[in-house]
Parts: structure tokens; C-alpha cells; sequence
């Protein structure tokens, strides 16, 4: 007796959707828009924050040649060595943060254009559509589009080998069967998460050879062949891989130790919320809901998948891998003990918003077959989606924005602050850190080549030895740092983790200290700046505090860092007296960044001041609704209006900011005052009354005494 093989079985493959010319015009155009706002999206501002200390790790190595390069990947316990490469082919055109940026960007992009073809392939071409409209925005895909690593690579590469594989499955013919192979490679020497990709595309192909019934394959398709293609496309890239697992990954090396993840629900919480949002900063205000609604759509996207006998292959293994790998990579980090962040997830990031459109569209078509009328099942079906679509992305589009451009350290300025402005004479300590592993982008080529000490009491050594010293150097290394602050002359914080302190070696006058730091270059970070310009301020040169901000509004890459600067120069020439001079500067400050709420709550002050109560009420109301907590913003609000003669406005601002700060005596005067002008004596009498309580002895006193005994009110 011989054992049959069952025919493979054949599906209708025709499109549940009406196809027209129109049909087939529409999404091609939508997705022309879509990659070039994706495109400009991912290219904004791409090389105006400095590279952060793992990009300097990538990209140091690919500035000293191949062989540093390849060593660097090897070192590497996450990365194999193609992203690597890249980067080093890339900064042979130029050695610019730009550049070092742009392959994620261009293959950030190209994702964009895999997942449509993906969600065409396997589902439909709507589905494509919205899928790649969401990941455009995606906040964690932007931000990780605009990084000199090897996330935008892996995630490109496991999105390409699956729509390989998609399209392998329906040919069945040699080439794409090669082309598979081809990018599984690239997926194994881009990332070693590459076969928990492999293994959720062959659950689905297995699924197809056991339950042929329930995993249809595409029309003229073998299952028996198919799971044959992928096994031996396995082989092969298997054997690919093979030098590089015993070159790198097979050797004893030393694991970096870190805080294991807790596998519990609050982490499941934070991989949802950190794939679709991003961690953005506090000052984003983000719908709790939204990340729910995305988990919902992707629910209702596998059910979807799965009813639909056409689709249930593909769906099987999106879910296998968007379910599954997140636990296996925090399994594995736990064995490891390795620390985890969701960047490590971000490949799941396409395959899950590819699940959320196919939810979008079946609970559109869910409610649209509802009623019995074809034009109107048609007509529900794209309100709803469009509906959806509009849900999803409108309130993370803030997310978005603050995705595009985040700087993390400012190592760069820090360094070139420090290059321009160090004299011959002067030693350069940076302790803890390879230069010629890390530092060295920014300091490759420099006449003076900085001192690199291997351990913090060396570093301290250098900094004591007599000659003035410029330490840079992360202001967490409290064993560095604590000495440090007792010894420097000057400590300019360029952000939370990159400080420069200088020490002069020895005890200098109050003037010839403060003719040194006016020799300075000054810095492009806004903070820095700031700090300068105080001391120079502090030391008795504020001609040369002046000359900083200038300079540095002038120079800086930044709109957002010259923005803040600018403000800081109109504070400087407003306490100096100069108060065409602190308008001039307030007003450059916004037109640089209009979302600068601390220089338009400045400017509107200043107008206020100068009688134009009409353009300050313009100011303070945008920087209300930047800032709706700023008190001063408020305040001055309540005060222009009262101004311009509309007392209601004034109570509900003066009340506002009575509300923020309540220990502000005379904001209670001034509510007094506008609602006595807004008739409400009841309510004028009380906040004078609060006004006396809290300043009985002000020198407004006894006027605010005088107005409670007019209004008549005891």
C-alpha cells in the first residue's frame, strides 16, 4: 500500500474588492506622497544633533579602515558586521554626521515601500497603503531612521526576506527561492534576531505542507516544494553565516553585564507603548488610549487574517513573530543577563502596524456588510477606514515631531568647544572613554591629540599635574566628577551626560580668569552658552557674555539650540538695560523656533511694557498653549486684556495663575481687580481679601483696602 499524496490545494485568489483603472491609479499616487513624506521626514534634521556615544562606537571604527571596522562588529555582542560596513562606505564620501545618517534614512524609507508590497501581496492593496502611512509616522521607526546603527537595516531586511518569501511561495521558480536566500543572509550578518524571523516564516510554511486544507498556498503552488525551497534556502544561508559564527560569534568573549528584564506585564506595557510612541519627552502630552487602539486593530487584524482562507498563511506567521519574539528576546537577555530596550524590538514595529491595517479594514467591511445596501456597504466601508486611519495617526503625530531630529548627546559640541578654545599649552583629559573606539570621529585630525587615561585616578593625576586642563567626560562618573567640582574654575554642562570642566592649574586673579574665558570659542549648545555667559557676566565682562550669545545664535546648526540663545541674550540686554535690545533679540528667538514658549512669554512682557497690549496678547496666547502651566504666561495675559478692556478674559487668566502658583500675592490683587471691572463685586471683594491676608503688609496694602471699602463688601 502506497501513500497518497494529496493534491495541493488551489484558493480563489481573486480580489474581494472591486478593481477599476481609478482603483489602481489612487493608491499607486498615495504611495508616491507617502515615501517622499517619509523620505522628508527621515532626512530632517538628520545630521543637526551630535552623534551619540553608540553611533560614535560605529562610526569611529569605520574612519581608521576595514580591518577597524570589522573588529568593531566582531566586538559587538547585538550587530553583525553588514550595517558596519555600510557606514564605512558611506563616510568615504564624507566624514559629516549627515552622511554617517543617511543609510538608515534611505532604508527607513525603503521599508516604507517593503511593507506596502508586503500587505499587497499577502492581503490587499489598501491594506498595503495604510500600513506603510503608518509606519511613515511611526515615532520609533523616525528616530531610529535617523541613527547611525543597525536597527533600520534589520528591520529593512526582515521585511524584504518575508515579502521574498511571499512572492517564493506564489512563483515557486529558482529565482525567487535565491532571492530569499539572499536577504536571509543579509538579515544574519545585519542582526542575530534574524532567525526568529526565519523561524515565524517557516511556522507558516510548515502550517501549509501539514494543514494544506486550513494554510492554502497560492494558485499552482506545491506545499511539499515550498517547505523543500525553504529548507534548502535555510541550508544555504546557514552555510553563508558559517565564517562569521566562527570568526566572532563562537569566540570567548566577555558579555557586558546589565539589569535583566523582569518578564511581567508592566514590561509587555512598555514594549507596546515604546513600539508605537517611543518614550517621547514628558512635554508631549499623549492619549493613553492610542497604544490600546493600535493593540485592538492588531487583535481584530489577526481574527481578520485568520477567517479569510487566503490569508491565514501570512497572517499565522506575522502573529507567531509579533506575539512570540518579544518573549524569546527577553528569555534570552535574562539568560544572559543583558540589559533590554525596546530599539531591540523595532523589526516588529512593520509586521505589527501590517496586522493593525488589516484590522482597519476588517472592521471596516465588518460594518459595512451590516447593511444591505451595496452602495452604502462601499461608502461605510472607506468612512470607516479613513476614520481609523485619521484616529490613528492625528494623535500621534506630536510623537512624531519630537521623534524627528532627538538629540541625545551633545558630544560633538562639547568636543569642537573645547578644539577651538584650548591653547597649546593646555592639556585635553577624556577619562573612561577609547578614543579609538569611540571619540576619536570627533577628534580625528586633531593637532593636539587629547589624553585618554585608563582609569579615574589617572585622570585626576593629569588634571593635578599643573597646567590648566579641559576634562570632558560624562557627569555620572561621580568619582571623576565629585573631586572635580571642588578643583575647576568652570564646569559648562553640554547635557545630562557630556560635561567639560576647566581647570586652570593654578590660582589665577579675578580679571586674568576672566580674560581667559573671554578668549574662549563660544559654544554652539545652548546651555553651554548660558553657563558661559554667566560667568563672564559673573567675572565683570559682559561685553564679553554678550559676544558668546551672538555668536553662538549665529553659528549654532540648530534653529532650536540658537533659539534658546537668542532668549538668553535678550535676558542678558534687558538686566544690562538695553531694552531694544532684549526686543530685538526675543524677536529672532521666535522667529527662529516658534515653539520657543519661554522667549514669547519674554517678548510679550516686553510689549506689554511698551503699551502695544494688542500684539503682547497675540504672544502670551500662543505661549499659553505651548505652555498652559507657565505662570508669568498667564499672568501677563490676564494683564494685557485687562489692557485692552476685556475684564472676563482677564479673571478666567488671572485666576489661571492664581491656580499654578498660589503663594503670589498680588496675582490676587489684579483678579480683584478684573472682576470688579467685570461687575462681579462678590468675587473682586474676595480676592482683595486674599491679597490683605497674604500681604497685610505690602506696600499695596492699603489701596487694596481702599477698593474692598468701595465695593461695599464686609
Amino acid at each position: 500500500m502506497t501513500n497518497a499524496i494529496a493534491p495541493p490545494v488551489i484558493i480563489d485568489v481573486t480580489p474581494t474588492r472591486e478593481i477599476t483603472p481609478r482603483s489602481r491609479r489612487l493608491p499607486r499616487l498615495a504611495m508616491i506622497a507617502i515615501l517622499l513624506g517619509g523620505f522628508a521626514l527621515r532626512v530632517e534634521r538628520l545630521g543637526v544633533p551630535s552623534l551619540w556615544l553608540d553611533e560614535m562606537g560605529q562610526t569611529t571604527p569605520a574612519l581608521r579602515g576595514l580591518g577597524a571596522v570589522i573588529d568593531a562588529a566582531r566586538r559587538h555582542h547585538g550587530a553583525a558586521p553588514l550595517d558596519y560596513l555600510l557606514t564605512w562606505l558611506a563616510l568615504h564620501v564624507a566624514h559629516e554626521d549627515f552622511v554617517a545618517r543617511m543609510p538608515a534614512a534611505l532604508l527607513g524609507t525603503l521599508t516604507i515601500a517593503l511593507v506596502y508590497l508586503l500587505a499587497r501581496e499577502a492581503f490587499a492593496e489598501l491594506e498595503g497603503v495604510l500600513a506603510a502611512l503608518l509606519l511613515a509616522v511611526a515615532p520609533l521607526h523616525l528616530r531610529y531612521s535617523q541613527e547611525a546603527r543597525f536597527y533600520a537595516l534589520f528591520t529593512c531586511v526582515a521585511v524584504a526576506s518575508t515579502v521574498a518569501l511571499v512572492i517564493a511561495l506564489r512563483r515557486g521558480d529558482r529565482r525567487s527561492w535565491v532571492a530569499y536566500t539572499l536577504l536571509v543572509i543579509a538579515g544574519l550578518y545585519s542582526h542575530y534576531y534574524m532567525p526568529l524571523v526565519v523561524a515565524a516564516q517557516g511556522a507558516g510554511v510548515l502550517a501549509a505542507r501539514l494543514l494544506p486544507s486550513r494554510f492554502p498556498l497560492p494558485r499552482r503552488s506545491s506545499p511539499t516544494h515550498a517547505l523543500r525551497g525553504f529548507l534548502v534556502s535555510c541550508a544555504a544561508a546557514a552555510l553563508a553565516f558559517l565564517p562569521w559564527l566562527f570568526f566572532a560569534v563562537l569566540q570567548e568573549r566577555r558579555v557586558p553585564r546589565g539589569v535583566a528584564p523582569e518578564l511581567s506585564l508592566d514590561l509587555m506595557r512598555q514594549i507596546v507603548t515604546g513600539l508605537l510612541l517611543s518614550n517621547p519627552p514628558e512635554t508631549v502630552r499623549i492619549e493613553s488610549w492610542l497604544p490600546w487602539l493600535y493593540v485592538a486593530l492588531l487583535l481584530a487584524g489577526i481574527v481578520a487574517g485568520l477567517v479569510r482562507r487566503r490569508t491565514r498563511l501570512v497572517t499565522l506567521s506575522l502573529t507567531l513573530l509579533v506575539l512570540l519574539s518579544p518573549l524569546m528576546i527577553v528569555l534570552a537577555l535574562r539568560w544572559i543577563e543583558y540589559f533590554f530596550e525596546v530599539r531591540q524590538v523595532l523589526f516588529l514595529l512593520p509586521f505589527m502596524l501590517i496586522l493593525t491595517a488589516l484590522g482597519v479594514t476588517g472592521v471596516a467591511e465588518g460594518v459595512g456588510r451590516m447593511t444591505k445596501s451595496t452602495r452604502w456597504e462601499g461608502r461605510l466601508f472607506a468612512g470607516i477606514s479613513a476614520f481609523l486611519a485619521l484616529l490613528l495617526i492625528g494623535p500621534l503625530w506630536p510623537a512624531s515631531q519630537a521623534a524627528i531630529g532627538m538629540a541625545r548627546e551633545d558630544w560633538r559640541g562639547a568636543l569642537r568647544f573645547v578644539a577651538a578654545s584650548a591653547s597649546p599649552d593646555e592639556v585635553i583629559i577624556i577619562p573612561g572613554l577609547g578614543e579609538d573606539r569611540y571619540l576619536g570621529y570627533y577628534t580625528f585630525g586633531w593637532p593636539q591629540r587629547p589624553r585618554v587615561p585608563a582609569t579615574p585616578d589617572q585622570a585626576l593625576a593629569m588634571a593635578a599635574d599643573g597646567r590648566a586642563a579641559w576634562v570632558v567626560t560624562n557627569p555620572q562618573t561621580t568619582v571623576i566628577t565629585d573631586p572635580l567640582n571642588t578643583a575647576a574654575s568652570l564646569r559648562l554642562n553640554f547635557d545630562p551626560r557630556v560635561t567639560v570642566y576647566y581647570v586652570p592649574g593654578a590660582d589665577l586673579a579675578a580679571d586674568e580668569f576672566a580674560g581667559r574665558l573671554a578668549t574662549w570659542e563660544p559654544p554652539d549648545n545652548a546651555v553651554a552658552a548660558h553657563e558661559l555667559s554667566d560667568a563672564l557676566l559673573a567675572a565683570g565682562r559682559p561685553d564679553a557674555a554678550e559676544r558668546v550669545l551672538v555668536k553662538g545664535t549665529a553659528d549654532a546648526t540648530d534653529p532650536r539650540a540658537a533659539s534658546l540663545m537668542s532668549t538668553h541674550l535678550g535676558n542678558l540686554r534687558n538686566g544690562q538695560g538695553d531694552q531694544l535690545g532684549a526686543l530685538a533679540a526675543w524677536r529672532e528667538a521666535v522667529t527662529l523656533w516658534r515653539d520657543n514658549s519661554e522667549a514669547r512669554v519674554r517678548l510679550g512682557e516686553a510689549l506689554l511694557l511698551s503699551g502695544d497690549a494688542e500684539s503682547a496678547a497675540k504672544e502670551l496666547t500662543a505661549a499659553v498653549s505651548l505652555a498652559p502651566d507657565h505662570f508669568w504666561a498667564r499672568r501677563f495675559l490676564g494683564q494685557a486684556y485687562s489692557q485692552l478692556d476685556q475684564p472676563r478674559l482677564a479673571v478666567q487668566e488671572f485666576a489661571a495663575a492664581a491656580a499654578i502658583d498660589p503663594t503670589v500675592a498680588d496675582t490676587y490683587l489684579l483678579l480683584g481687580d478684573a472682576r470688579a471691572a467685570d461687575g462681579d463685586r462678590k468675587g473682586a471683594a474676595e480676592a482683595y481679601r486674599q491679597f490683605l491676608a497674604m500681604a497685610p503688609d505690602s506696600p499695596l496694602a492699603d489701596e487694596a483696602q481702599r477698593r474692598l471699602d468701595q465695593l461695599g463688601q464686609r
